[in-house]
């Protein structure tokens, strides 16, 4: 990721919350975002929640005892449109999670004095190649599914120590098997199986390994 794509998140604690919100350039400001303070807690520990503010939430998973220490939010501010419609943005930030604490300390004792920390570059994307024949030709042919099969491929794979994965036909349709590739030889197999297929709106791609 360079340095432009690069977010910056704002942080405050203080009176029982900490207060958040983002700058990056594709975005400029976020909205602020207020979640109670006792969500996050005063030391790191691995957990995962939710918190809602209106019609604005962020998603927090904290893996403090992860070989990388990693804190990440992922935020998504709504509006409505219209009768009965929302619009918004969204943005995930993956943050070194003694730094983010640190920081947070900082702030608390400062009395809510804002810090700022730039979120992680993510490691370069691995390589995918096809060596199907049947099920890509056939998946590709329907716009749909090319579109579920590239946000699918797009969310994962983010391995650590991942060079490549190398994605095959499966017997089911629509459907394929993969291995990954690192500098040690080969590391996971598994699925990337197309559910629900009877309707293809909401099919949904899930791995299996």
């Amino acid at each position: 990721m360079s340095e432009q794509e690069r977010i910056m998140v704002t942080l405050s604690a203080d009176g029982g919350y900490v207060k958040l919100h983002t700058f990056s350039r594709r975005h400029g400001r976020s909205r602020t975002f207020y979640t109670p303070e006792d969500q996050f807690g005063r030391k790191p520990q691995a957990k995962r929640f939710l918190a809602a503010d209106g019609q604005d939430f962020v998603q927090v998973r904290i893996e403090p005892l992860a070989p990388d220490e990693k804190l990440t939010l992922e935020f998504a501010w709504l509006s409505c449109f219209g009768q009965d419609g929302l619009r918004g943005r969204s943005e995930r930030a993956e943050m070194d999670c003694a730094a983010f604490y640190k920081a947070a300390e900082q702030s608390r004792t400062r009395k809510g004095e804002p810090r700022r920390l730039l979120s992680r570059r993510p490691a370069p994307a691995p390589r995918v190649w096809f060596e199907s024949r049947k099920n890509l030709r056939e998946t590709v042919q329907k716009p749909i599914l090319r579109k579920k099969l590239g946000r699918f491929l797009t969310a994962n794979f983010q391995w650590k120590d991942c060079k490549g994965i190398r994605i095959l036909d499966d017997f089911v349709p629509y459907s394929f098997c993969f291995e990954e590739h690192t500098a040690q030889g080969i590391g996971i197999f598994g699925g990337i199986i197309l559910h629900g297929q009877e309707d293809l709106r909401t099919a949904y791609y899930g791995m299996h390994t």
